[in-house]
């Protein structure tokens, strides 16, 4: 079975401060999201969304960014969620949110599918291909949007993006999200938010540059 399969179907526990899952039916518990990151997700967020418009968000995870999406200028959200549990999730807090659009589809295809052009995108997301991400992102960005993944500047390296400063250290530590577990993705530079624009062919540090 494809790896689009077990993202869909694999088992996932959401809890107040955090989400797990459970890959191909192992009885290991991986993390995906802790609340504790929530003003590094709020940051991509208001980066993002720093042109209004339209967002589209790949992964809804325990909606830290979402919250913040729509509480922007933004005309409107939508987000594709590949996981069935985390998709009712969205689905619950979308509701009398007339300007949201929850789609339960992985993003190679919806990608390839999607007709609207968006002015932000933002993906936080596992096992990912960023590079063949942000090639298929291309058909559905406006010139000038915004694009920002998590750990694209480890990815592609600091240089070719915009690297937001100042971003401030999470409000508390549990047993779960770790001062160690902090301290390890600062120094491997996963406790940032860099973005890129989108100039109608490629992504540039600047527009106009």
């Amino acid at each position: 079975m494809s790896d689009l399969y077990y993202k869909k179907y694999n088992q996932v526990n959401i809890e107040q401060n955090a989400i797990y899952y459970t890959k191909d039916g192992n009885n290991r518990w991986d993390i995906v999201m802790h609340k504790a990151l929530q003003f590094l997700e709020e940051k991509f967020a208001e980066t993002v969304s720093q042109n209004g418009g339209d967002i589209l968000e790949i992964g809804f995870g325990m909606g830290l960014s979402a919250n913040k999406f729509i509480a922007s200028n933004i005309n409107s959200y939508t987000c594709i969620e590949i996981n069935n549990t985390v998709y009712q999730s969205a689905l619950t807090w979308a509701q009398g949110k007339p300007n949201v659009t929850i789609l339960n589809d992985n993003w190679e295809e919806a990608l390839q599918n999607i007709s609207q052009k968006y002015d932000g995108i933002y993906f936080d997301g596992l096992d990912t291909d960023y590079y063949e991400f942000y090639d298929l992102a291309k058909r559905v960005l406006n010139p000038g949007a915004v694009i920002a993944t998590y750990g694209a500047g480890v990815y592609f390296g600091e240089s070719y993006m915009n690297v937001v400063d100042g971003i401030s250290p999470p409000p508390f530590f549990d047993n779960i999200y770790t001062q160690q577990m902090h301290n390890n993705l600062v120094s491997k530079g996963y406790y940032k938010v860099c973005y890129q624009y989108f100039n109608g062919n490629g992504y540039v540090k600047q527009l106009g540059s």
